[in-house]
């Protein structure tokens, strides 16, 4: 079985979403979850961006296409200034793409409780989900970035005071990193189920 692609977005000057008072980057928060899950397992992931390093779309996709990724997780977190009250995770998959469909479920049901408190939304990239006027996310640049198939997951909202606490935390990016591990788990399961029916 071939790695899973952990692909922490953004990086170097892209610094991704700001808490409030910008003393915690996305960026910092992607890459501390990335190593966390690699970590723990060893085996199971790749890293496609090692450090604090800046990489375009063509870079992540070359380094996947290079490393034989069938699959990238794509770690991100969210951030909404206009509403501090949403939470929780979302799962974004390809459009009409039952294995990250699958695993964008299995996600969700996956994640810390603690993360989950007042949301969870699985969605196709050109789904297009909102909390009140507001777009959570427009999720179709990372999903398309890629040859191999493609998970997004919103790992918590920065700009919610408990999402942010719990993910910044040693505890939230471990229990985060787990659940990194139980979609890879399950992504392994479904190929090995698939291999043995030939």
């Amino acid at each position: 079985m071939k790695p899973i692609g952990l692909d922490a977005g953004h990086g170097g000057d892209d610094f991704g979403a700001l808490s409030p008072g910008g003393h915690v980057t996305e960026s910092m928060l992607n890459r501390a979850v990335a190593h966390a899950a690699k970590r723990k397992a060893p085996d199971l992931f790749e890293l496609i961006r090692l450090d604090d390093e800046h990489l375009t779309w063509r870079e992540r996709n070359d380094r996947a296409v290079a490393l034989g990724h069938d699959l990238v997780i794509a770690i991100h977190h969210d951030s909404l200034p206009a509403n501090p009250r949403a939470r929780g995770l979302c799962a974004y998959h390809g459009v009409d793409n039952d294995r990250t469909r699958d695993l964008a479920r299995y996600a969700v049901n996956n994640a810390p409780s603690e993360l989950l408190l007042g949301g969870r939304v699985i969605c196709a990239h050109d789904d297009q989900s909102r909390v009140g006027d507001e777009w959570l996310q427009r999720p179709e640049r990372v999903i398309n970035a890629y040859t191999a198939d493609v998970l997004l997951l919103e790992l918590g909202y920065l700009t919610n005071r408990a999402n942010l606490e719990f993910v910044r935390s040693t505890v939230g990016i471990e229990a985060n990193a787990d659940t990194l591990i139980a979609v890879a788990l399950r992504w392994v399961k479904l190929h090995r189920e698939v291999w043995t029916s030939w």
